[in-house]
């Protein structure tokens, strides 16, 4: 990993930008907050995948018409990335699952829609490695959230 301290906040809404341009006219709603600025150190390669990935994700499965929230916060000494969408959605006892190598959630698999299986676990581990934890949970009336906590003054681990 090539740790350098960098601001988090401006690498997350160009992420989500970026996101938003590759998805297209796909027509979901997307509401972006983050701060101004938000120093961290870690490596602003592997944490723009995992901030993008998280965006796409909810994205592609969300419902036409319908919401995406990204939200980046620090809240009590620990960044807060929160991407809430009210797609698709992954049944309770799959929301583990999905973060094992090639893993592809049922509602995914029963409608057909292309992917690897590999954005989610490859965001655990670059999270893992950066101290942090992300989660999977049920978003009330559909849909997934997916909350990543990173604490802000510990570095990162080698991968």
């Amino acid at each position: 990993m090539r740790v350098a301290r960098f601001d988090l906040a401006a690498a997350f809404r160009a992420s989500v930008h970026d996101v938003r341009a590759d998805v297209g006219d796909w027509p979901i709603r997307l509401h972006v907050t983050a701060p101004d600025r938000l120093m961290i150190d870690g490596d602003d390669t592997r944490l723009r995948f995992v901030m993008e990935t998280l965006p796409h994700n909810a994205l592609t499965y969300g419902h036409p018409g319908g919401d995406v929230t990204a939200t980046l916060s620090d809240p009590d000494g620990h960044v807060t990335l929160a991407i809430a969408d009210a797609g698709i959605g992954i049944p309770a006892d799959e929301l583990e699952q999905v973060f094992e190598r090639f893993h592809r959630g049922s509602r995914v698999r029963d409608l057909g829609i292309p992917g690897t299986g590999l954005g989610l676990p490859a965001s655990r581990l670059i999270v893992h490695r950066h101290h942090g934890t992300i989660t999977l949970r049920p978003t009330p009336g559909g849909g997934v959230t997916a909350t990543v906590r990173l604490p802000r003054d510990q570095p990162p681990n080698g991968l």
